[in-house]
């Protein structure tokens, strides 16, 4: 993906590295959105973003209009950051509301104790 700029809430798809080294294949195509500041993102090559997911929801899972942000099916945010390259981006989709982003915000405050 040639480099454009990128903002919080930007929901993404990545060629995201198995955790495991174990699994075959190494990496899979999968839908984020970001949440590192715009600070962080001037200043570094990668990025902290979160999965979003189509699996059974977990109680602190972030539900959003996965429609308006650009996905084909419903899904909701794990609150769960990682750094990925930014190399690794393949395709923007869309973005997260404002109130969708506030509320994403809120439950990473609460799960990292911010």
């Amino acid at each position: 993906m040639r480099r454009r700029p990128l903002h919080p809430g930007d929901v993404l798809v990545a060629d995201v590295p198995a955790f495991d080294p174990t699994l075959s294949p190494r990496s899979k195509r999968r839908p984020v959105v970001v949440v590192a500041s715009e600070l962080f993102m001037q200043h570094d090559d990668d990025l902290i973003v979160c999965p979003l997911t189509t699996k059974p929801p977990r109680p602190l899972d972030v539900e959003f209009d996965w429609q308006a942000a650009g996905l084909p099916r419903a899904c909701r945010v794990r609150p769960k950051p990682y750094v990925l390259p930014r190399q690794v981006v393949t395709d923007r989709r869309g973005r997260l509301s404002a109130a969708d982003q506030t509320a994403l915000k809120q439950r990473l405050r609460d799960v990292l104790a911010l």
